[in-house]
């Protein structure tokens, strides 16, 4: 298995990852994530996620806890 998975290796050559050269402000990198269950002051629960957003050329974050993932969420808040 050893000789197999080097010779692999060698037949690749570079890595499969590789790092984005961007320009600042050019990109940012978007996810949500799970985020605790509140429970609402009427004594429902409210799933909530966890908005992460990622400056791809400083590596800056900004995180928000939001009650959904729809475009809408985002369309309301810039009306603000």
């Amino acid at each position: 298995m050893r000789r197999f998975l080097l010779h692999l290796k060698a037949e690749r050559g570079a890595r499969a990852t590789t790092i984005p050269e961007l320009a600042a402000a050019e990109a940012a990198q978007v996810d949500f994530g799970a985020g605790p269950v509140l429970t609402h002051e009427s004594g429902g629960l409210l799933k909530t996620w966890f908005f992460v957003m990622t400056l791809c050329w400083s590596r800056r974050q900004y995180a928000e806890v939001v009650l959904d993932q729809t475009v809408e969420t985002w369309l309301v808040r810039e009306q603000i």
